[in-house]
């Protein structure tokens, strides 16, 4: 170690079933420095926090602090020696105080047995003060506007004595005003000696806040750059990397009529003024980084919410459509983003999973007619090869591959028109993903046309006709397949450069 660096780590590696989220990383953070910490989505930013807040163990590796070996750690353990992450979603408690929650776990007892609200009291007034920050310590902290709890849970970052702050998208929910302010703190907690991590989408916040960048990309270290010697288009370009790979089905399929118009849909506080078009056979990818309103945007499409303004049409009819049994009924399916809470009933078995959006169809007189629904859910776990012991399994003992196959067959049974598929291959491995691929290809060559939500590259570019980039919800660019590359992909949801 450097006399500079205080964290230094070292040959970092994490498996998960399928895939190596960390591949032997090694980098090192400084006293006195803002240290950005990039890539596309997958890269391994988060597994990487959640290694240095003791919330998971690496396989490998080693990490110092002061020169010290620190592994393994706990979430007390990291805390104690001066790790402290702050997260988009903060660990705070509205309904308390802002003084409550400085000390929160770490209160000041008098006599071994009293909290002592004096002394906490005036050491949360200090705290702030020297953050520069006028809060009252009685204030609850629900009352405050978002910048000012982040401004609270660094108050009790400090209060914990921390030496590493890192900040995973903390400006992801705030205001322009409000960024200036936090951004003021962190130049603050800088020049008292504390090392940061600054976690961030946004590549005009690296410029603007960062004195060194590391860029990760597919779970590997690429390297660190010092900001004022890069540029925009370097750090996208080493984010970006890879190819596209031959793991796509290949071949020019004919589209049809158009399945799908929307025209300038809007939903408060989630997407503005969306429109665009999809036809039958045809693919069309949806990139964007998060808060892009992507899901928000076909959840208002699929019935589940309700826009605001702008038109659907489905096969040239306009509809309104209020609830997500409407949207089946006209041929739409929807697999959701978290399989286990909104796409399957886990205690209930492979059959009854599969045939729940067909129950019409194989019921006469009210009755379901029990050997038309083993007909149909056997057909589907044939056709997606759905490894099962028996159509009686539930759902719960299968593997993520099989239960995202489960999903697939249950809006394939229906004989949908229009399939949206968000995130379909997050949490599978290499294997399952590739059949995922196969099946998507067979369902566009027989006429079905696909939404294809996703956070990986090289899956929107492999398998999508034409791609559409959001952020911020509203379109940055439509981009048909023959000149849609990664960079440009990338510049669009950094809001770089317009375009379609």
């Amino acid at each position: 170690m450097t006399e500079k660096q205080f964290l230094s780590i070292q040959g970092l590696s994490k498996q998960y079933p399928g895939v190596l989220a960390l591949d032997d990383i090694s980098l090192s953070i400084n006293r006195g420095e803002v240290h950005g910490l990039v890539g596309a989505n997958g890269a391994g930013k988060s597994t990487l926090i959640k290694i240095l807040a003791g919330a998971i163990q690496p396989d490998k590796g080693s990490i110092f602090l002061n020169g010290d070996p620190v592994l393994p750690l706990s979430p007390r353990k990291s805390q104690e020696i001066g790790i402290q992450v702050i997260h988009q979603e903060l660990n705070l408690v509205p309904r308390m105080s802002v003084m409550e929650n400085i000390f929160l776990g770490y209160e000041i007892i008098a006599k071994n047995i009293f909290v002592n609200d004096h002394e906490m009291r005036k050491s949360s007034a200090q705290i702030m003060d020297n953050l520069g920050v006028k809060i009252a310590p009685e204030v609850l902290l629900g009352s405050l506007s978002v910048s000012y709890q982040q401004m609270v849970a660094v108050a009790a970052a400090i209060r914990r004595k921390a030496i590493l702050l890192i900040l995973d998208e903390t400006t992801a929910a705030i205001t322009g005003e409000e960024m200036d302010h936090l951004f003021g703190r962190i130049h603050t907690l800088r020049n008292k000696g504390l090392g940061l991590i600054f976690v961030s989408h946004q590549i005009d916040e690296i410029f603007e806040i960062c004195d060194r960048v590391s860029i990760l990309r597919d779970g590997k270290y690429i390297a660190t750059k010092e900001v004022k010697n890069t540029s925009r288009a370097e750090i996208i370009s080493l984010m970006v990397g890879t190819q596209v790979s031959d793991e796509f089905p290949k071949g020019n399929i004919k589209k049809g009529s158009t399945v799908l118009a929307v025209d300038n849909l809007s939903q408060k506080g989630k997407f503005t003024e969306v429109s665009f078009e999809i036809k039958k056979g045809e693919v069309v990818g949806f990139f964007g980084l998060v808060g892009a309103g992507r899901t928000e945007l076909f959840k208002a499409i699929f019935g589940i919410t309700q826009p605001t303004s702008g038109s659907v049409e489905l096969n040239g009819v306009r509809k309104n459509i209020k609830k997500p049994s409407e949207a089946v009924k006209l041929g739409l399916g929807f697999l959701p983003e978290d399989r286990k809470r909104e796409g399957l009933l886990l205690k209930m078995s492979v059959l009854h999973n599969i045939t729940l959006p067909s129950i019409n169809r194989i019921s006469k007189h009210g009755l379901i007619q029990s050997e038309d629904e083993r007909v149909v859910a056997r057909g589907q776990v044939n056709n997606l090869k759905i490894v099962t012991p028996s159509l009686n399994q539930k759902v719960m003992f299968l593997s993520g591959g099989n239960q995202q196959k489960v999903i697939l067959a249950k809006w394939l049974a229906i004989k949908p028109t229009l399939l949206i598929l968000d995130q379909p291959t997050r949490g599978i491995d290499v294997g399952a993903k590739r059949e995922i691929y196969k099946i998507i290809h067979a369902l566009v060559k027989e006429g079905h046309a696909i939404i294809l939500i996703s956070d990986e590259l090289q899956e929107i570019l492999g398998l999508s006709d034409k791609v559409v980039v959001m952020q911020e919800g509203k379109i940055r660019g439509i981009i048909p397949k023959k000149d849609a590359s990664q960079e440009k992909i990338l510049h669009l949801a950094y809001g770089e450069i317009s375009g379609g």
